[in-house]
């Protein structure tokens, strides 16, 4: 057995420097032995998979002291656990000489030495994803940050596989921890209980909830030191039904309120049926108990009815997990003398390795991963509580999409003043509206507000601070709006009942002149609304500023009205974002300074020369490179050789491509190429001038064959041909990310592509795919793309092509993203274009992703949100589309079909569908599944519940297409 020399470990970076073949041991808190993983280069994966997670900011690895072995295996665990002595090797030795005697048979004392082992906590901001309002809201007050110490779920004894079947599993078994507070959420149900009465007022909590058992629960709202109404349960249980099943990952939140000892409350969410579920107890069964301490327990309930769930029940519960939580009552007094804060529990469900998680108040309190026939589908919410005990502002949500510091405004959704419109697709003009240029099918939300005159307004109720504000937007196509000089419309931004306009904001489509000009805190480019891809054009432009004097807090108003001077109507509003823009950040340690180099960054000067010099200065040196708050004109590609970069954050620096030798269509001077291993940039923004049409011209960021271990985190880019163009190379992550207004792809991964992660990021408005994998064929790859994951990202209102393209490769994975408004194509395409060298795709996942007006109409191929497409792969191998997995994907308002398999030049088959939702369509005859007449290939549909107005299941190819399953809402009919 070879020995695995060195392992390092270290703050911003990890590395295998030296092995030559061994085994790793992974210890953890149920610790029964070890299990051995040969060869090394597994391990290598594994150790990968933690990387990409910290350099996601999904988990927060802090190392004190790097650890290194005499022995021929690796001991990894949390601090939590000593090593323990049944070891078979006798002695480890950490960098600090410290020394573990782990020989069978002698006693083990776990010194200062025990803490030196990995630490995981995590370091993300909740987020709930409800409405609220005009406004999708963004950060949440809560900030759970529960330590992450279960390495078990990475190596199981049965996983003797090859890695890449088992990276996602890592991958969602690692996030699992985290995916209610570290990630965008979609709401499937919410309850503030602001109701007047039972059954009594305007409205009456019973048009929500029925009375399952007990008594039915009283109405409390005369406290005003709590939230202004909760409910009072006096002994009884309640439930409801979610707005959709769930298969998916959840969390379960509530605000909690225990008023007396002996009392107990408790939250459960249950199948269909109300027979089994999962939840927890909150109680206390001691006079001095609940002063300062209550019992809390994970719970599992399995009854042969809901009448069994009572809210005293001893029988059909189990109590999995029973730990102390801090009480809020410390007098164990009536509700008449309750003081705030309620409690707020969190119960979150990883539906991949079936780990419940509870968090008392944001902070983790108890996990419990059920091995024994654990539950699957989850349809309903039951509460139950005492006679004094409260509840207040109830949500149940799933991942979906990614997280951002900004909260969007739909301007359709904001008060209207002084004549101001609104123009929106329905389903009765949807057919008529059909291929038409027409701005609404490219609108966020497939809607937008018009402001025609002076006077007009659009007035939107703040929800999050804010210093800043995007504006997505399109003024008339005119000389005097779409020019290099930096010309544009103007439109005022009133705060509150302020006497003055706040500022006046100048909506341009250019930075300053050909060559810079003038330093601008507006950064777009010309606007296309002449430009044609294919069916679409680019209606929509942003414009993004700080906005003057304080900061917008919740409950103020912001509005934008056409005022005197404001020649640019009509102005056609799609939404707005408002973001509290933090300070600029500083120069890290080790990195040398651009200006140190001859850079400017005052947004005339180019600084193409001296940016590139420092980088290769730091290349030679070992050293970071810092290029601090500035607009830096670019003229040329920026060469990255394992070198890391790092800006003062996506507002503060901004690299501008001013540079097309023809001043038309060649965009080939902006952005990164990254090579070799190592390469990093990090918070800044790019954008291009230049670029006024889609060409071949150079992606914001792209990479020379072979270049690992690459990360491009928290960048905005603006006007690029493509976002990110990545093949050949493996290992790297884009996270953090906003891409606006590409004239081509947002973010791409092309062949021979593996081991990338793409998460976190938003992208909208993009000519082409927001996101895609494709697998090239030919000279130019090596391979098939494979192993790759897109994970909780946002794709929305792009005027080209789909949200999600996925074209050849194997093992790749797309989840817990949200896709909405798609143009042209479905939202989310599985395709193998005929006009292009693709490798045939397989083994793909597709799960737990919300896409909302998906859809488009392609020359009348009016395609589903979920879109299937096997044309000729090459080389031409059949089938084209094999062995992949849909599983609980919410498809909701799909504009003309929801899944749609669709061409019959080869076949689709061993497609799954299971447990996906279709709630409606909005063509008028429209179907839920619909498999074209010219289809081949074979498919298995199980518990899928499907809303539509035409067929839920209509299969037009029953000679070519073979259907089957059974447990689908209404049952498929398989001819």
């Amino acid at each position: 057995m070879g020995r695995f020399r060195q392992l390092k470990l270290l703050n911003f970076q990890q590395r295998i420097e030296k092995f030559n073949g061994g085994n790793v041991m992974v210890l953890h808190e149920r610790w029964k032995g070890a299990w051995e993983m040969p060869p090394v280069q597994w391990v290598f994966v594994y150790i990968r998979i933690l990387e990409l997670l910290f350099r996601a900011g999904l988990i927060h690895l802090t190392v004190s002291e790097a650890l290194s072995t005499g022995a021929e295996t690796l001991i990894v665990c949390p601090p939590s656990l000593p090593i323990p002595e049944s070891l078979k090797q006798n002695k480890i030795t950490d960098d600090a000489g410290a020394k573990y005697d782990t020989r069978p048979g002698l006693s083990h004392s776990c010194s200062h030495a025990c803490q030196r082992h990995l630490d995981f906590s995590l370091g993300k901001k909740s987020t709930n994803g409800q409405m609220t309002g005009t406004a999708v809201r963004g950060e949440s007050p809560h900030t759970p940050k529960p330590r992450l110490a279960r390495l078990p779920t990475l190596l199981r004894p049965q996983m003797k596989h090859h890695p890449s079947s088992l990276l996602f599993g890592c991958l969602l078994a690692l996030c699992s921890f985290s995916l209610a507070q570290a990630q965008q959420q979609q709401s499937v149900s919410a309850d503030g209980f602001n109701y007047t009465g039972w059954s009594t007022g305007t409205a009456p909590m019973n048009a929500v909830w029925s009375a399952n058992t007990g008594n039915v629960p009283s109405i409390v709202t005369n406290n005003p030191s709590l939230s202004p109404s909760y409910i009072s349960l006096a002994n009884g249980v309640i439930d409801a039904n979610l707005s959709r099943t769930m298969t998916t990952d959840w969390t379960a939140s509530i605000n909690v309120l225990n008023t007396a000892y002996s009392r107990g409350q408790w939250v459960g969410v249950f199948n269909a049926a109300g027979t089994q579920g999962y939840g927890f107890v909150w109680g206390d069964n001691q006079a001095t108990q609940f002063g300062s301490q209550g019992t809390v327990w994970i719970t599992k309930y399995n009854v042969a009815s809901p009448s069994s769930l009572t809210f005293n029940m001893s029988s059909g519960v189990t109590a999995l997990t029973p730990i102390v939580a801090s009480g809020h009552n410390a007098g164990n007094t009536t509700s008449a003398a309750i003081s705030a804060p309620f409690a707020l529990f969190q119960l979150s469900w990883s539906a991949q390795t079936h780990t419940l998680t509870l968090f008392v108040d944001g902070v983790q309190k108890a996990t419990y991963t059920d091995t024994t026939s654990p539950y699957t589908t989850f349809s309903r919410i039951f509460l139950s509580g005492n006679t004094s005990g409260l509840f207040d502002s109830l949500s149940v949500t799933t991942p979906g999409g990614a997280s951002v510091p900004f909260t969007t405004y739909e301007a359709e959704a904001a008060t209207l003043g002084g004549g101001a419109t609104v123009t929106a697709l329905t389903s009765a003009n949807l057919v008529a509206t059909g291929t038409a240029d027409v701005p609404m099918i490219e609108a966020s939300g497939r809607a937008y507000a018009t402001l025609a005159a002076q006077g007009q307004s659009l007035t939107f109720q703040v929800t999050n601070a804010a210093n800043s504000i995007v504006i997505r937007h399109n003024v008339p196509y005119t000389a005097a709006y779409n020019t290099r000089t930096g010309a544009g419309a103007t439109l005022h931004l009133w705060v509150n009942n302020e006497t003055t306009p706040r500022q006046v904001t100048q909506i341009v489509y250019t930075t300053s002149g050909t060559n810079g000009g003038a330093a601008s805190q507006v950064l777009s480019a010309l606007s296309l609304s002449s430009y044609h891809n294919e069916a679409a054009k680019a209606y929509w432009e942003e414009t993004r500023a700080r906005i003057s004097g304080a900061t917008l807090n919740p409950g103020d108003t912001l509005r934008l009205e056409v005022d005197a001077g404001d020649t640019g109507t009509p102005y056609n509003i799609d939404s707005i974002d408002l973001e509290n823009v933090p300070a600029a950040l500083v120069q890290p340690a080790n990195t040398y300074s651009v200006l140190s180099y001859g850079a400017v960054g005052n947004g005339i000067a180019d600084d193409t020369a001296a940016i590139q010099s420092c980088i290769n200065a730091a290349q030679t040196a070992g050293k970071g490179v810092w290029i601090p708050t500035g607009i830096y004109c670019q003229s040329a590609v920026l060469s990255v050789n394992a070198v890391k970069i790092y800006g003062a954050g996506m507002w503060y620096t901004n690299l501008i491509n001013t540079y097309d030798p023809n001043l038309s269509s060649w965009g080939g001077y902006m952005g990164f190429t990254l090579s070799g291993s190592g390469a990093e940039v990090h918070d800044l923004a790019l954008d291009s001038a230049a670029l006024t049409t889609r060409s071949s011209g150079q992606p914001a960021f792209d990479n020379a064959a072979g270049a690992t271990n690459w990360k491009i985190q928290n960048i905005w880019v603006t006007h690029s041909n493509v976002g990110c163009w990545m093949d050949n190379t493996s290992n790297g992550l884009i996270t953090g990310c906003r891409v606006r207004f590409t004239y081509a792809d947002g973010i791409h991964l092309d062949g021979n592509t593996s081991l990338v992660t793409i998460s976190n990021c938003h992208v909208r408005g993009t000519g082409d795919d927001a996101l895609a994998i494709l697998a090239g064929y030919g000279t130019n790859f090596a391979g098939p793309s494979h192993d790759n994951t897109a994970i909780y990202n946002t794709a929305q209102a792009n005027w080209g092509a789909s949200n999600f393209d996925l074209a050849g490769g194997y093992n790749n994975v797309i989840s817990y993203n949200y896709f909405a408004d798609s143009d042209v194509c479905g939202a989310l395409a599985i395709n193998i274009p005929g006009a292009y060298h693709m490798y045939n795709t397989t083994g793909a996942t597709i799960t737990g992703n919300t896409i909302v007006r998906g859809g488009g109409d392609l020359g009348g191929q009016r395609r589903g949100a979920i879109w299937i497409y096997p044309d000729w792969g090459y080389p031409n191998t059949s089938p084209a589309i094999t062995n992949v997995t849909f599983d609980g994907n919410y498809i909701l308002n799909s504009l003309w079909r929801g899944i749609h398999l669709y061409n019959g030049d080869t076949q689709g088959s061993s497609l799954t569908f299971s447990n996906n939702t279709v709630d409606g369509v909005m063509n008028p005859t429209g179907d839920g599944i619909d498999v074209d007449s010219i289809f081949v290939g074979t498919g298995t549909f199980l518990n899928n519940n499907v809303t539509a107005p035409g067929a839920a299941y209509h299969n037009y190819a029953p000679s070519t297409f073979t259907g089957s399953g059974s447990g689908n809402v209404p049952a498929f009919s398989f001819p």
